[in-house]
């Protein structure tokens, strides 16, 4: 089971609910070890780190399917980071579920971790890609939640998201003791999962206060492109 995602968008949040659960082998990220990490890596991000042979692409898909063959798996991971493996054959694999986030509250979030980020790394047009491609496998509309939305009305939009992929709704996994976790110990360090390690549910966050989308070029660009895909996919959202 897959939920794709662009980055600040309460992911890590939702897949910490995952875990809460119990039910499941939860993975975080697995695919963003090959885009940046791997000797296959996509991206020159973190070229100063040698390369790990053990992150290719293939094999990290094989660990996946392995973990699976042992009981149900659910990963959360950002469509960009499979890179030019992003097709058909790849989402059969999985059921996709998709979470998206307003750019203007997004956007800003990731270019105050990372100011020099890329329009890949924003996220929204490989998750584009992937919702289109959904829809053609399945023949119907993906399951689209809104952060607001799962901010706003958590125990409805985790109830339709458990009745979208087949599993038993646990109102208790929506609440959690706050606390890093072993699993984003790779991004801790960046400051990714701050928020997400002191949240103990589905809560708003605090007051920070990040640059505006218009306050900066390269946020108003990227705010110009992906703000027709997430209208897009606005529109395919859960609604309470």
């Amino acid at each position: 089971m897959a939920l794709w995602a662009v980055p600040r968008s309460v992911s890590t949040a939702f897949e910490r609910m995952m875990m809460e659960r119990g039910d499941f082998t939860v993975l975080h990220e697995p695919f963003s070890h090959y885009y940046y990490y791997s000797t296959e890596r996509v991206s020159r991000r973190f070229d100063q780190e040698p390369g790990r042979p053990e992150y290719a692409f293939a094999r990290v898909l094989e660990s996946i399917e392995r973990k699976a063959q042992d009981g149900p798996v659910f990963f959360k991971d950002m469509a960009y980071h499979v890179g030019p493996h992003l097709d058909e054959d790849l989402l059969r694999r999985f059921v996709n579920v998709f979470l998206i986030r307003d750019p203007a509250r997004a956007l800003p979030s990731l270019f105050h971790v990372w100011p020099d980020f890329t329009w890949e790394e924003a996220g929204y047009e490989a998750l584009d890609r992937a919702f289109r491609m959904a829809s053609e496998i399945t023949g119907r509309t993906p399951l689209v939640l809104d952060a607001a939305d799962l901010l706003e009305h958590p125990k409805e939009l985790v109830e339709a998201f458990c009745r979208f992929v087949g599993i038993e709704f646990m109102p208790e996994a929506l609440e959690w003791q706050p606390g890093d976790r072993p699993e984003w110990k790779v991004w801790s360090s960046q400051g990714w999962h701050d928020e997400a390690a002191s949240r103990s549910g589905f809560k708003k966050g605090g007051t920070k206060r990040y640059t505006p989308v218009d306050g900066h070029p390269h946020l108003a660009e990227a705010y110009e492109k992906a703000l027709p895909i997430y209208q897009r996919m606005y529109a395919e959202r859960v609604k309470v």
